[in-house]
């Protein structure tokens, strides 16, 4: 079974001591080796916007295709955190004539931005908190930075121009924050006041419930903020897990897929 893990905005592989996705690749290969699993973990320029990403992410699965990292007798499984699965929707899009949609089975998102958020409206002058920026939403899109494509009007945008591809599930998983008075970490707390704000209470700190759906929802909202998704506690210091069991989500979505032809 293929599996390819893609990370978010800001994101790495490995990097400084740190694993983005936690310890998920060693974890997933030990708790189903019924499957057989191959397991490309992908790393895309972490600033860029979606079209550059997508492309890098694209040609990272057909070079393990080709090389056998990836078996390419079997279709690819792509789970995607944040806005590394509008990467992966660009990829399978039929309006993207290089799409990869034949090549692969599913991709599931894990809060990812689908309708944008409200944190990238604010940081970048636009959307629906005051533009006290001014014109930073022009700069940012002069720049090419990725930021803007994390917009409720980016994402609009994105889900205008790139539909998904029919023969492609599609399947979605929202992080709701952690139970008890503090939701999210310290360092993402302010974020989830500015989308509470706008009236999406249930939130991890960077991304609504509401904005990560898409295709099939087949668990609640994860108990959860944004970096325990990928198991960080940003509260604990930089090799922290949370206590959310993240690494048995993992395995529950890996278990589902199995399941998808």
């Amino acid at each position: 079974m293929n599996l390819v893990l893609a990370h978010g905005f800001l994101g790495f592989q490995r990097r400084y001591g740190i694993h983005y996705f936690h310890g998920v690749k060693e974890y997933l290969a030990e708790a189903l080796p019924q499957l057989h699993l191959k397991i490309l973990e992908t790393e895309v320029s972490p600033l860029a916007r979606i079209q550059l990403r997508g492309a890098q992410l694209r040609d990272q699965i057909l070079a393990a295709l080709a090389a056998g990292e990836l078996d390419p007798a079997e279709r690819v499984h792509l789970v995607a955190h944040s806005m590394g699965g509008l990467d992966a929707r660009w990829c399978l899009s039929p309006s993207n004539p290089e799409n990869i949609a034949e090549k692969v089975a599913s991709l599931s998102t894990i809060s990812t931005p689908h309708r944008g958020s409200p944190v990238a409206d604010f940081l970048t002058g636009g959307g629906r908190l005051p533009a006290s920026a001014g014109t930073r939403f022009d700069a940012y899109l002069d720049l090419g930075l990725g930021i803007v494509d994390l917009t409720t009007e980016g994402a609009a945008r994105f889900n205008e121009r790139f539909p998904d591809h029919p023969g492609v599930r599609y399947f979605s998983y929202a992080g709701k924050g952690r139970p008890g008075p503090r939701p999210t970490s310290l360092v993402l707390a302010p974020c989830h006041w500015i989308i509470a704000r706008t009236g999406a209470a249930a939130n991890d700190g960077l991304v609504s419930v509401e904005s990560a759906a898409w295709g099939e929802s087949p668990e609640d909202p994860w108990p959860a903020d944004h970096a325990d998704e990928i198991g960080h506690d940003l509260n604990q210091g930089r090799s922290a897990k949370p206590t959310f069991d993240y690494l048995a989500r993992y395995r529950a979505i890996v278990e589902r897929l199995a399941q998808v032809a």
